[in-house]
């Protein structure tokens, strides 16, 4: 079964990753855990791109907006659930 291009999981709960010439033999676990870090991570970055562009154009994130978004960033919420909560914060149907 695979995971990604250089990624496979063993029937014995191991996954054996091979990247740039070197292998790595992790725990299931150990794997979501990595996703969940690249997950988290990209969402950060996209929070601060949408802060930027925010104030690119003169106006400020309300500190409402910006707990939702940490939530978000945080894998608390889902993209579903912070755009229904931003769009009650500011009254959008």
């Amino acid at each position: 079964m695979k995971l990604g291009s250089n990624c496979l999981v063993c029937w014995s709960g191991f996954v054996v990753m091979i990247a740039r010439r070197r292998v790595w033999v992790l725990t299931v676990r150990q794997r979501r855990w990595m996703v969940f870090e690249e997950f988290t991570a990209e969402r950060a970055r996209s929070v601060v791109q949408a802060a930027a562009s925010v104030e690119a154009e003169g106006l400020s994130p309300s500190a409402e907006a910006d707990v939702i978004l940490e939530r978000w960033a945080r894998g608390e919420i889902g993209t579903a659930q912070m755009r229904e909560l931003v769009r009650r914060l500011h009254g959008v149907e």
